[in-house]
């Protein structure tokens, strides 16, 4: 599965569409209300450009016999790709953070307007147990825990960084993809590189430090329900080129522009937790503030 996957696409011509989505009601008498709902969508465009002097792509072609114009065309395409991983891992971080501030107790709430700086973490140490089936057990009970709230289904990714997604393979739960091949490298996108207990994907983000210990997990948005959705308008999508003279040589330049929307739903933020993780005792002072 790829990442963009674990969001609903929809295709429109039009910069502005509406979709309909399937919400759910707890009434005042315990009862699951199913409700239709609209959300009005407004699409933006996003330019994504490059230049290189037309001599250089002369030389190119002529001395080592590669297309530049299609080198660079396949380059904005890759950026393409990376920029929508980023703003919907993004996104899936900003719904995280909301669950994470809901399911703060009260007295944790007071402390995190006292010191909003402040980050709660999940101390996972136990001197007969690896640090790898803390942190798997850690992620069943939260994906247990998004089941609960959204009342649908349990997690079906993992979004997470180097440090912890080489923690998470050390565990007899992880699964390697089929292909056998792991990258941890530093490129940009954001890859799976296998599942957990053949149910939840591994998705590692290279964009953050290998040593940032955040988690995030989530539930694939399907059908039409409330989730996370990306809106593109195919028929925008285009490459432009130009050309001008800019001190003493001709430089073009090649325009990606496409047309695009990455919405959540209302009550989207209960398909998704973020919390944070650390293999190390519980500093003493927070034990006294019980946070």
């Amino acid at each position: 599965m790829k990442f963009l996957e674990t969001a609903k696409h929809l295709e429109t011509k039009n910069p502005v569409v509406a979709i309909p989505y399937l919400d759910q009601e707890l009434t005042r008498e315990n009862e699951l209300k199913l409700v239709t709902k609209i959300k009005n969508v407004q699409l933006q465009t996003y330019t994504i450009k490059s230049s290189i002097n037309e001599s250089t792509m002369e030389d190119l072609k002529m001395f080592h016999a590669v297309d530049g114009e299609s080198m660079v065309k396949s380059v904005l395409e890759s950026e393409s790709l990376v920029q929508r991983q980023k703003k919907l891992s993004d996104l899936y971080k900003e719904l995280g953070e909301i669950s994470e501030n809901e399911l703060l107790s009260k007295w944790q709430k007071t402390i995190k307007k006292i010191f909003p700086n402040i980050k709660y973490k999940k101390y996972l140490t136990n001197p007969f147990k690896e640090g790898s089936d803390l942190l798997v057990r850690s992620i069943i009970m939260n994906s247990n825990l998004i089941a609960k709230r959204s009342r649908r289904s349990g997690a079906d990714f993992i979004l997470c960084g180097r440090a912890v997604a080489t923690l998470i393979q050390d565990s007899f739960n992880f699964n390697y993809n089929d292909t056998n091949t792991i990258s941890l490298s530093n490129g940009n996108e954001i890859n799976s590189i296998g599942n957990i207990n053949d149910r939840i994907s591994v998705f590692v983000d290279n964009n953050i430090a290998f040593s940032d210990n955040t988690i995030i997990l989530g539930r694939i948005t399907r059908g039409q329900e409330t989730g996370v959705y990306i809106v593109e308008d195919t028929s925008s999508r285009e490459i432009m080129e130009t050309s001008s003279w800019e001190e003493s040589s001709i430089i073009k330049k090649i325009l990606l522009i496409e047309r695009l929307a990455f919405i959540s739903m209302e009550n989207s933020h209960k398909n998704f937790i973020k919390f944070d993780v650390a293999f190390s005792k519980k500093p003493l002072w927070r034990k006294i503030l019980s946070i």
